[in-house]
């Protein structure tokens, strides 16, 4: 799903969608580069776009998700 903003990613953004992929990689025990963690880290982008922007929300909606 990839949702359509105007809405422009900057440091703190991403500083903050790293920290929430590190976590979930860690949880799922996943490498940061293995594809499956690519599919997350584009969820995370899609959720952030969509509004959703703070770390314990990314995460409750990335926990259901089975990639």
């Amino acid at each position: 799903m990839v949702f359509s903003s105007f809405d422009v990613l900057g440091s703190d953004d991403l500083t903050l969608l790293r920290g929430v992929l590190d976590e979930l990689c860690q949880e799922k025990e996943l490498d940061i580069k293995a594809p499956q963690a690519e599919a997350m880290a584009q969820e995370l982008v899609n959720w952030w776009l969509f509004g959703v922007r703070t770390p314990v929300n990314l995460k409750q909606i990335m926990e259901p998700v089975s990639i």
